[in-house]
């Protein structure tokens, strides 16, 4: 069995697991021993881990250095407990993955909320029935998503 792990970086951002019918999500507001404790938890064999795939981000020119600071500590955090799932960590551009799903707009086309409301109806619309699509949950689906679609089953 297959599994496609992605991860949305951020104290806002959640690590989403799949693996065929199966979606498995924590949000990234936990400490790091909480999230580790979740993967540890999991029945993920490093063999059957197809792609960890953690969105690529970077500071922002526009950022205060404090806030870069804060994201660039929750970037490695999330960085550091994908290590434990034992499996080579792959990066994965917002453009790239974006544009995977129809979801790259003009510039300033669209508030940063509409933007986020968009990724969100597109996770819903790919997420097993049952699963709880939120703001915080929505990137890291499609990124798993992402990873699945663009690599299938290995």
């Amino acid at each position: 069995m297959s599994y496609f792990i992605g991860a949305d970086p951020g104290k806002s951002g959640s690590i989403v697991a799949i693996c065929g019918d199966r979606f498995d999500c924590i949000k990234l507001d936990r400490s790091l021993s909480e999230i580790r404790e979740w993967i540890h938890n999991r029945t993920y064999s490093p063999i059957a881990i197809t792609r960890v795939v953690l969105e690529k981000v970077h500071a922002m020119p526009s950022q205060g250095v404090s806030s870069t600071f804060s994201f660039g500590e929750s970037f490695g955090a999330v960085q550091m407990a994908l290590t434990f799932l034992g499996g080579e960590i792959e990066y994965v551009s917002p453009r790239k993955w974006q544009q995977h799903f129809g979801l790259v707009f003009p510039k300033d086309s669209l508030t940063h909320t509409e933007k986020k409301n968009r990724h969100k109806e597109k996770a819903i619309e790919l997420a097993p029935e049952g699963f709880k699509v939120t703001h915080a949950t929505a990137d890291a689906l499609l990124i798993a998503r992402y990873a699945e679609q663009t690599l299938g089953g290995g």
